[in-house]
């Protein structure tokens, strides 16, 4: 996870918005430069999408009140398309990055929080959209006053929001030293013989069973996700997809990502 540097925040008002103009018209979009990594915040009265590109890793944010309590909802476009790994690795990547996203957000709109104190405890609501299900979805995520510093938010919430539901180390490492050489052969065939990996960091995804005819044997589908470079990426970028049969394993796929 970055970490949050003022210096490399750029804030811009538009649509005559200041410090005077009432939350509900104000609208937040948070863009980024790979090259130089600095973070671009407009604030106005519409979403800035002038400023947005067809890699869709904007930072949409706006208030809203919902029974009575203060909401900052931020949206983020996880899919481009129905595509599970790059889904995947969106996902994780979005996750790893909004703590930061957050900081800055609060940290732009300083002087309105200011003046308007109570809404620091206002609930902050990510919205995951996906074409996938599973990975469209709303969270709770703490209230604003958990972004206003680094150490805030990394102690709070990284560890919290990172943790698969029902994970368990123990099964998950037996399986990827189960698929070890069929891990170690498709990095070969992909990446080169000389790939800087390590396989104590390769994940698993996801894991489901395949719905078939009762009469058939069970089979599973297992995703496992590596990092591959040197130095090593924040993010899986190779994915690779197994059918597990009886004592039959099988690549169904296998990519390099690239974000």
């Amino acid at each position: 996870m970055s970490k949050f540097i003022p210096g490399k925040l750029f804030v811009e008002y538009k649509d005559n918005v200041d410090i005077n103009t009432q939350k509900e018209e104000r609208k937040y979009t948070l863009t980024h430069s790979d090259e130089t990594a600095d973070l671009f915040l407009t604030i106005g009265k519409k979403y800035d999408y002038e400023k947005t590109n067809e890699t869709r890793d904007e930072v949409l944010v706006e208030w809203k009140v919902v029974d009575g309590r203060n909401i900052l909802s931020i949206y983020i476009q996880v899919s481009l398309d129905s595509s599970i790994t790059k889904t995947i690795i969106r996902d994780k990547v979005f996750r790893e990055e909004l703590p930061l996203a957050l900081n800055a957000i609060v940290y732009g709109e300083k002087d309105f929080l200011n003046e308007n104190p109570e809404l620091y405890k206002a609930t902050v609501i990510i919205n995951f959209k996906s074409e996938i299900s599973k990975y469209n979805k709303v969270e709770e995520w703490g209230i604003v006053a958990d972004y206003l510093k680094e150490e805030s938010r990394c102690n709070k919430h990284s560890a919290k929001l990172y943790v698969k539901e029902n994970k368990n180390d123990d099964i998950e490492e037996a399986l990827i030293r189960v698929l070890s050489l069929y891990i170690k052969i498709q990095v070969n065939i992909f990446a080169g013989r000389e790939a800087s990996y390590c396989l104590k960091d390769a994940e698993v995804l996801y894991s489901k069973k395949i719905d078939k005819a009762e009469y058939l044997p069970d089979e599973f589908e297992v995703g496992i996700g590596l990092k591959i470079g040197n130095p090593t990426p924040l993010y899986n970028n190779f994915i690779i997809i197994f059918l597990i049969k009886d004592n039959v394993i099988n690549i169904k796929d296998s990519k390099m990502i690239n974000m």
